[in-house]
C-alpha cells in the first residue's frame, strides 16, 4: 500500500517506478478498519488509482500474491487489484497456484518461500535483462505483463521466457513421423527413445470431438505443434474422412507452436509432467494435422493424447451442505480409459463451504513409477487456487483433497475441478461435505466480528434492562436480560431493513445528510451474509454468556476478599480517577487508559455488591454496573492493538499519535462523571431505546468499522450510567420485584 500511496505524492515522480510486486497486501480495504484516517487512507489511494489507471498510471504494472489458505490474516478477496488496475495491468495469483511453487504459505513466511523467492527473482531479472542485455527496464507495459503472466500464471515449462513463447517453429526433416495409434486415445511409452520423432494426429472433422488433450514427461518447450499438410486440396471443400491414412500426408516445414497454451503440474518423484488442451473447432480450416514432437531419452518416456467432446467428459453436481457429512454422493465412474475429467461445482459461491473429493484407483494395468495424477480447482476468470497431486496406481487406493474458496464467487461463476488421469487406469469419484474445514473457513475470514457482536449482545442486555427500569422499576439480572432481549432477530434483521431504506434512499442524498453508506453495500463481499451473520451472533451469545460467569466468579472473590475495605467510602474517589484517567488517555494511549479505568469500575462493581449485600442499594443498581462492566470490558478488548502498537513504540515519543481509541476512552470515563446525573425517572425512558439505537447502528455501520462499534458501545455506556439513582440509601429493595416479574 506504501508503494501505490507514493503517486499520491504531488512530488514523487511516477516515471521512477513502473513494476510492482506485493506479497499479501490488503489492496482493496485493511482486514478490520481500525480508525477513521485508515478508512480515509484506503479512499484516498484506491480513488487515485482507479481515476489515474488510463492516465499518469499507464505504464505500471502490478503483481499481488496471496498466500491462499495458510494465510490467516489476509484473505486473497483483500490482496486483490481487481477494480483497482484493469486485468491488463495486474497479475492477481495465490501462491498455490504460482507454476514451480504450488503451495500456500502463512502471512510472514510468504516473503521468504523459497519456491516464490525464485519465481519471483527469474521474473525480475527477464525484466531486467530483456533481449539486448541492456540491463534496463525498457521493454512495453504490454509486453511486461505478458512477460509476468508467464511466470506466475500459465507456465509451459522452459525457464526462459523467450524460449517459451515462440510462435512459429521450423519442422525437423531428418525425424520420422509416426501415425497415432488410435482414432480417439493413444498412448506413446518407451523405457527409452533413441530417436527423436514427431507423432502425427490428423486433425478430425467429427463436431463431437472438439477437444484434444495431450500430457508428457519431456522437458521440449515446443512439444505441441499444428500445421497444414494435405496435398492437393481445394478451397471451399471438406473431406469427408474424419482421420486420414498415411498416404495423404506431406511433411509440412513450418509449424505453429501450441506448446505455450500448456501447463506444468507439480513434479512427483522427480518427474515433472506438462499438460495440454486445445479447441480444435477454432483451429478448423487453418490446421489439418497436430504434432506432438518426442526427443531422445535415456529415461522412460509416457506422452498420452485423446480427442474428446468436453461435455462428455464433464459432470455438473451440487455442493451438499455441511450437515450432510455422512452422506457420499458418487460422481462418475472412469471406466472407458481418459486422461482428463472435469467436475463442476455447483454451489461452491462463499467462504462458508467446502467439500472433499474422492478418487480412487479401481484397476491400473500401467507400470508408471510415478503415479501421475492430478486433481486442479479452477475459477473462472481467476488462476486455479489449489492442487493435489499423485494418485497411487495399486488397486483401491484413495486420493482424497478438500476444495474451497479463499474469496465469494457470483452465482453464476461455477468452480470446476480438472482431473488429469492415467488412461490406463479406472476410477472412481465421489464427493462429500467437509464440516471441519467450513468452520476453518468461517474462523479464518469471519473471526475477527465475533467481538462486534458480543458487543451487540450487551448492548440489547442493557437495553433490556432500562427497558424494565422504565416500565417496571426494577432491572432484570444479566442472565435474565440476556435471554429475553439479546435475540438476534431484534437487531440482525432490523440492521437488514434498515440497510436495505438507506440504500434505496441513496449515496447521494446520505452524502447531504453526513451520513455513511451501510456496509451491506460497500462490502458485500467481506461481510457474513444473514445465515452466516446470525451464527456468529449466537457464537458470541455464547462467549457473553461465558464471559459472565467468569466476571461474577471474580466479583465473589473480591467480595469476600475486600468487604471489609469497601464498607469505607473513600472520599472524592471519582473526581480523583477520572481527570487521572483522562491524562493517560489523551497523553498516552486511550486502551491504556480503558486498562486502568476497567480495575477502578471493577471495584465499583463490588462495592455496588457490597452495598446491596448489606441493603445499602438495590439490585438495579448492581446489574446496570455489571453490564456496563462487561462492556468495558469487550470496548478493551477491541481497542488492544492500538496498546500493542504503543508498546512496540515506548522507545519513541510515549504519545500514540492519531490514537483512534481516545474518543472510547473518554467516553468510558465519563461512566464515571455522569452516575446518576439525570436519574432514573428521566433517562431511562428514552435512554434505552438511544441505546437500542446504538446497537443498531453498529450493527449497520460497524461489523467492518470497528471503531464505530467501540465507539457506539462508549455513548450505551454514558446513557446507562447516567440512569442509575444518585442516592440508593433509602431505595427499596427490588430483588423481590424482579423475582415477581419473572
Amino acid at each position: 500500500m506504501v508503494a501505490r500511496a507514493l503517486f499520491t505524492v504531488p512530488t514523487f515522480n511516477a516515471k521512477q517506478l513502473d513494476t510492482i510486486f506485493t506479497f499479501s497486501t490488503p489492496h482493496q480495504a485493511p482486514v478490520l478498519f481500525a480508525d477513521s484516517h485508515m478508512q480515509m487512507f484506503y479512499a484516498k489511494v484506491n480513488g487515485y488509482w482507479k481515476e489515474n489507471i488510463n492516465d499518469s498510471l499507464k505504464d505500471v504494472v502490478a503483481v499481488s500474491i496471496n498466500g491462499g489458505k495458510r494465510d490467516k490474516f489476509v484473505s486473497d478477496h483483500l490482496s486483490s487489484l481487481s477494480g483497482i488496475m484493469t486485468h491488463r495491468r495486474a497479475i492477481n495469483v495465490v501462491s498455490s497456484s504460482v507454476p514451480n511453487v504450488w503451495t500456500a504459505a502463512d502471512h510472514s513466511s510468504i516473503i521468504w518461500c523459497e519456491q516464490l523467492v525464485d519465481v519471483v527473482t527469474t521474473a525480475m531479472f527477464k525484466l531486467v535483462n530483456g533481449l539486448d542485455r541492456s540491463k534496463q527496464v525498457h521493454l512495453s507495459a504490454d509486453e511486461k505483463i505478458r512477460m509476468l503472466h508467464y511466470y506466475f500464471v500459465q507456465n509451459p515449462g522452459p525457464d526462459d521466457y523467450y524460449a517459451g513463447i515462440q510462435g512459429v517453429v521450423d519442422v525437423k526433416s531428418e525425424h520420422p513421423w509416426q501415425l497415432a495409434s488410435d482414432e480417439h486415445l493413444w498412448t506413446f511409452s518407451r523405457e527409452k527413445v533413441e530417436e527423436p520423432r514427431y507423432i502425427s494426429i490428423p486433425l478430425t472433422s467429427d463436431k463431437h470431438l472438439n477437444t484434444f488433450a495431450a500430457v508428457t514427461n519431456q522437458a521440449e518447450p515446443s512439444w505441441v505443434l499444428a500445421c497444414k499438410t494435405r496435398k492437393n486440396s481445394k478451397k471451399g471443400k471438406k473431406s469427408k474422412k474424419k482421420m486420414r491414412s498415411p498416404e495423404e500426408f506431406k511433411k509440412c516445414e513450418l509449424a505453429t507452436n501450441f506448446s505455450p497454451k500448456s501447463n506444468i503440474f507439480p513434479a512427483n518423484n522427480g518427474v515433472m509432467r506438462k499438460s495440454v488442451m486445445l479447441n480444435t473447432t477454432d483451429m478448423e480450416g487453418y490446421y489439418d494435422t497436430l504434432l506432438v514432437y518426442v526427443t531422445s531419452s535415456s529415461k522412460p518416456v509416457d506422452i498420452w493424447g485423446q480427442y474428446f467432446y468436453d461435455k462428455n467428459q464433464q459432470t455438473t453436481v451440487t455442493v451438499p451442505m455441511a450437515c450432510n457429512v455422512f452422506n457420499i454422493y458418487e460422481i462418475a465412474q472412469i471406466t472407458d480409459g481418459r486422461i482428463f475429467h472435469s467436475v463442476v461445482l455447483d454451489g461452491l459461491n462463499s467462504l462458508s463451504q467446502a467439500v472433499k473429493i474422492s478418487v480412487v484407483t479401481l484397476t491400473c494395468q500401467s507400470q508408471i513409477k510415478d503415479g501421475f495424477g492430478v486433481m486442479r480447482l479452477l475459477i473462472p476468470n481467476r488462476a486455479e487456487i489449489s492442487y493435489d497431486s499423485s494418485f497411487p496406481l495399486h488397486n483401491g487406493a484413495e486420493t482424497t483433497a478438500v476444495f474451497r474458496l479463499h474469496s465469494p464467487l457470483d452465482d453464476e461463476l461455477k468452480p470446476e475441478v480438472h482431473l488429469w488421469l492415467n488412461p490406463s487406469c479406472t476410477y472412481s469419484i465421489s464427493m462429500q461435505a467437509s464440516p471441519q474445514d467450513v468452520v476453518g473457513q468461517v474462523v479464518q475470514h469471519y473471526a475477527l466480528t465475533i467481538p462486534v457482536y458480543v458487543l451487540l449482545n450487551l448492548m440489547l442486555v442493557l437495553f433490556g434492562q432500562m427497558k424494565q427500569i422504565a416500565k417496571h422499576g426494577a432491572c432484570l439480572s444479566f442472565p435474565e436480560a440476556h435471554l429475553s432481549h439479546a435475540q438476534p432477530y431484534k437487531v440482525l434483521i432490523v440492521a437488514n431493513l434498515v440497510s436495505t431504506l438507506l440504500w434505496r434512499v441513496g449515496p447521494d442524498v446520505l452524502d447531504k445528510l453526513m451520513m455513511p453508506f451501510p456496509e451491506k453495500y460497500v462490502y458485500p463481499v467481506q461481510l457474513p451474509g444473514t445465515l452466516l451473520s446470525i451464527f456468529l451472533y449466537l457464537v458470541a451469545y455464547v462467549v457473553t454468556l461465558s464471559v459472565y460467569f467468569l466476571l461474577k466468579l471474580l466479583v465473589f472473590i473480591a467480595e469476600v476478599i475486600f468487604s471489609p475495605c469497601l464498607q469505607r467510602s473513600i472520599p472524592l474517589y471519582k473526581f480523583a480517577v477520572v481527570p487521572c484517567l483522562a491524562l493517560i488517555a489523551l497523553r498516552v494511549c486511550g486502551t491504556v487508559a480503558m486498562a486502568v479505568g476497567i480495575l477502578f469500575y471493577f471495584i465499583t462493581v463490588v462495592s455496588a455488591k457490597v452495598e446491596l449485600k448489606n441493603g445499602q442499594r438495590s439490585a438495579s443498581t448492581y446489574n446496570i454496573r455489571f453490564t456496563i462492566l462487561q462492556l468495558w470490558l469487550w470496548i478493551t478488548l477491541n481497542s488492544a492493538p492500538f496498546a500493542l502498537a504503543w508498546f512496540k513504540n515506548t522507545s519513541f515519543p510515549h504519545h500514540l499519535p492519531n490514537d483512534p481509541t481516545v474518543g472510547a476512552a473518554i467516553l468510558l470515563l465519563l461512566a464515571f462523571s455522569v452516575d446518576g446525573a439525570v436519574g432514573r425517572s428521566t433517562t431511562n425512558r428514552i435512554g434505552c431505546w438511544l441505546v437500542y439505537a446504538c446497537a443498531l447502528a453498529s450493527a449497520v455501520y460497524g461489523i467492518r468499522h470497528m471503531y464505530r462499534s467501540t465507539l457506539l458501545a462508549g455513548a450505551a455506556v454514558v446513557i446507562a450510567s447516567a440512569g442509575l439513582s444518585r442516592d440508593d440509601k433509602n431505595a427499596e429493595d427490588k430483588s423481590e420485584s424482579v423475582k415477581k416479574l419473572n
